[in-house]
């Protein structure tokens, strides 16, 4: 046993040996390792050799199967390679296939469905796909309908359900180029139709009631109209009317009947009957030079110059038409007088007013004017923006300007305000009526450095007689902080003298019409002296206007005037010439300006 046991341990140790030379026969080339490896083993014993051997048979095994392997996998491959070829022509037709499907049944009806879209764009139909997957169809079907609903919203004015305003005008443009071009055989009539007072309605019944009346009228207007006639509501109650190849007698005959209908037919909102009326302009679209603005500027003109003629009339448009060439003036300096007051382009003026009986100390007494300065620098008078302003519900925009830009001037010339006795400032009727203008008054009134008791203001006996009540109560909150009032233009009114006892005014400004002609008409001295007369009975004071020359003013002082105002004592001047030394004309008192 000992002796195998020898043996195995030697075993052991030769093939460690092994190892560590096999190690190191790795370290040569290919070809010289077998050789190598056996020159190594030889020295050892029987059991080294047959290692030996045993290692030689299985590597010649090893390279046996490795080539065998090879072929087979070679073999295989080359198989592989022509299946795999094979499989992707047949997936490569498949794809043609898919593509030419897809194309066929997809692609075009999509692309049709695109271009369908982008001439609905271009202002064309939308034209359905009918050829197709059955959801491109479906698609194209409610795109059709989404379209066709959005196109007629567009078009349409959302309340009466007619053309609105910019698809009115694409079609008036469309047809005026067709008239230009000799397209068109006849000439066709732009009607402008307004309705007369129709706030009233909004106001005292609310918009619903408004919107309801606009739908009836709509409908009244397209029933007495042709199909192909096209009619569109150009905002709040404004419609305008676009009769294609028609006449002017055609044309307003149909406005006749428009006409009437509308003011035949009662207005019935929860028991409130309203009767309405409308006003028309006309004008014909014809020659090669027509616009399509000028052709709506000329029918709104001629149905604003039809409601001054009293409403519920048709008015035409013509060239050599004064009254249109008067408005359209009225239009541009309405303009101008808009513009002068976002602008700030107003200046004030004053004119004494001169007491015939002096007193002890007498301070100056005068009224404040104003002037409007154009865009070139020149001056405008009252004549040329008041009335626009009356007409267009600018008054009261007019006197807050005036109200804040006295005040600024007294608080930086705060120094002469112990010479001042009256200062007068015109109020507008407008004005009496708007208790936020109070209110405005009243405040600024409280802070300005200028007393109270040195304010008059002046408004028309017109304005305060179309409702006393509201006149009087404006009149007696103002008097509670101190200020004056004056009657003006009194005597041109139906019945001036019956207001005058529920009117708490300290001065009465004789209208300057009586006054002027005093010398010459005995009527108007008639008239004077009657105001001057009532005057005294009920304590009131009395200033003449337009007294031009010495002889008017000597004859209303001995008539008992008590003051005077005109050129013949003053002309209008700018406001800072009240710093002057200029009260010394016909001696009636001086002012000695301070240091």
């Amino acid at each position: 046993m000992k002796q195998y046991f020898t043996q195995i341990e030697n075993s052991q140790n030769y093939i460690a040996s092994i190892n560590e030379l096999l190690v190191e026969v790795m370290q040569y080339q290919k070809s010289d390792r077998t050789q190598y490896l056996n020159s190594l083993l030889l020295p050892y014993d029987q059991y080294s050799q047959l290692l030996l051997d045993t290692m030689k048979y299985l590597l010649t095994q090893i390279k046996t199967m490795q080539k065998k392997s090879e072929d087979s996998f070679n073999l295989k491959e080359k198989k592989s390679n022509h299946f795999l070829y094979f499989l992707t022509i047949i997936f490569s037709c498949i794809i043609l296939y898919v593509w030419y499907w897809s194309n066929k049944q997809i692609s075009k009806p999509i692309n049709k469905l695109i271009q369908s879209a982008i001439e609905v764009e271009r202002g064309h139909a939308f034209e359905v796909v009918n050829h197709g997957p059955k959801e491109v169809i479906e698609l194209s079907n409610h795109l059709k309908k989404l379209t066709q609903s959005l196109s007629y919203q567009a078009q349409h004015d959302s309340l009466t359900q007619v053309y609105n305003r910019r698809e009115f005008e694409r079609r008036l443009n469309n047809l005026i180029s067709k008239i230009k071009n000799g397209d068109s055989k006849k000439g066709s009539v732009l009607c402008y139709i307004d309705l007369d007072q129709f706030k009233i309605i909004n106001d005292s019944c609310g918009h619903i009631a408004g919107d309801n009346v606009l739908i009836q009228t709509s409908k009244i207007i397209q029933n007495k109209v042709r199909s192909d006639d096209i009619l569109g509501r150009l905002g709040g109650d404004e419609f305008a009317l676009l009769l294609k190849e028609c006449s002017f007698e055609s044309a307003t005959c149909i406005c006749q009947d428009i006409l009437y209908e509308i003011n035949s037919r009662p207005y019935e909102w929860f028991g409130q009957l309203f009767k309405l009326s409308a006003s028309i302009g006309i004008t014909y679209l014809s020659g090669p030079n027509l616009k399509m603005n000028e052709a709506l500027n000329a029918a709104d003109t001629a149905c604003m110059v039809a409601k001054q003629a009293g409403r519920n009339k048709i008015h035409i448009f013509g060239l050599n038409d004064i009254q249109l060439a008067n408005k359209r003036n009225e239009m541009l300096r309405l303009n101008e007088l808009k513009l002068a007051l976002a602008e700030n382009r107003f200046k004030l003026y004053k004119q004494d007013i001169v007491p015939f009986v002096l007193t002890k100390n007498q301070k100056i007494h005068f009224e404040v004017l104003i002037r409007m300065i154009s865009p070139t620098g020149n001056i405008l008078t009252p004549n040329f923006f008041l009335p626009l302003a009356e007409q267009y519900q600018m008054g009261t925009d007019i006197d807050e300007w005036v109200i804040n830009n006295i005040i600024d001037w007294f608080e930086q010339n705060s120094d002469y305000i112990e010479f001042i006795g009256i200062c007068s400032v015109n109020l507008s009727g407008q004005s009496l009526n708007r208790v936020d203008f109070k209110d405005f008054l009243i405040q600024k009134l409280k802070k300005c450095q200028l007393p109270c008791e040195k304010i008059c203001f002046e408004i028309t006996e017109t304005a305060a007689i179309q409702d006393v009540k509201i006149a009087q109560n404006f009149i007696e909150e103002l008097n509670q902080i101190g200020c004056k009032f004056a009657l003006d233009d009194f005597g041109c009114g139906a019945s001036s003298f019956s207001y005058l006892k529920n009117l708490p005014v300290d001065y009465i400004k004789i209208d300057g019409s009586f006054v002027k002609n005093i010398l010459s008409n005995q009527v108007d001295l008639a008239t004077v002296k009657s105001i001057v007369e009532v005057a005294k009975t009920i304590g009131k004071k009395t200033i003449a206007e337009y007294v031009e020359n010495e002889a008017i003013a000597n004859n209303i002082k001995s008539i008992g005037v008590d003051y005077a105002q005109g050129w013949c004592y003053s002309k209008p001047v700018p406001i800072d010439d009240l710093l002057k030394n200029t009260y010394q004309q016909n001696n009636i008192y001086s002012f000695e300006r301070q240091p």
